[in-house]
């Protein structure tokens, strides 16, 4: 079993359990030092691309994943989030109200940015859109794999 704690300045600390016959042994902690962010034009950088919107979801999973590594605390979580960010985007991103907030709420924060850009997010898909689907595509033959792989597809983008 692996246990984490921290230190001050949120430095964490890895502390590993091996248990061998009934005899639990702690072995020596080991530093999970913090790994700087990317480069705003290196390829591990998460993209936005406000001209398609799409792209919001992954870029703030992936800035997430970095910031964690980084070992942000909560107002550099916040500020270093437009570092990526060009121009307009990062102007529009900065002037939200949730960046002044305090304490800083990434999660107010990010629920902002999806707000900004509704097209964002999935598009709620309801049991009678699903119903419908269905009714359409009962009266069809399926011929090929292809054509199964291709309804099959569909039908699990919307169930899902």
């Amino acid at each position: 079993m692996t246990s984490y704690y921290t230190t001050p300045k949120t430095t964490a600390i890895c502390a590993t359990e091996v248990s061998t016959s009934g005899m639990t042994m702690i072995l020596a902690p080991t530093l999970m030092l913090p790994i700087p962010l990317p480069h705003w034009q290196s390829s591990m950088a998460p993209h936005f691309n406000s001209k398609t919107p799409s792209t919001l979801g992954t870029y703030l999973s992936d800035y997430e994943f970095l910031a964690e590594a980084a070992q942000l605390d909560p107002e550099e979580y916040l500020v270093q989030s437009t570092h990526y960010l060009t121009g307009e985007d990062k102007e529009d991103w900065e002037n939200l109200l949730e960046v002044e907030a305090m304490p800083p709420n990434w999660i107010l924060f990010k629920e902002a940015f999806f707000q900004e850009y509704p097209k964002a997010r999935k598009p709620f898909i309801s049991s009678a859109d699903l119903d419908t689907y269905v009714e359409k595509k009962s009266s069809q033959e399926i011929h090929s794999l292809d054509k199964y792989a291709t309804f099959h597809r569909e039908f699990r983008r919307l169930a899902t």
